[in-house]
């Protein structure tokens, strides 16, 4: 099991992916509404992104270079 993960600040987007002999399929890309209050980050919605835009292109490429950097081939991914 892995988990890679920072504090974000600003935009929060992820991707859902499942892999099968090291082959890539995106479920969802998802973007997270958040405000801040205080010291902490609320996390308010998930908007459901159009994969054809722009930022989920940038993060579907990223993400799955991701996979294939650190050797994952079955699996779901977040």
């Amino acid at each position: 099991d892995v988990l890679v993960q920072e504090k974000i600040v600003g935009t929060e987007y992820f991707v859902d992916t499942v892999s099968l002999d090291g082959k890539h399929y995106v479920g969802g890309v998802f973007c997270n509404r958040k405000i801040q209050k205080k010291d902490n980050l609320i996390y308010r919605k998930i908007d459901i992104v159009d994969a054809e835009t722009a930022e989920a292109k940038e993060c579907i490429n990223y993400v799955l270079k991701a996979l294939d950097a650190v050797g994952f081939r079955f699996g779901l991914a977040h």
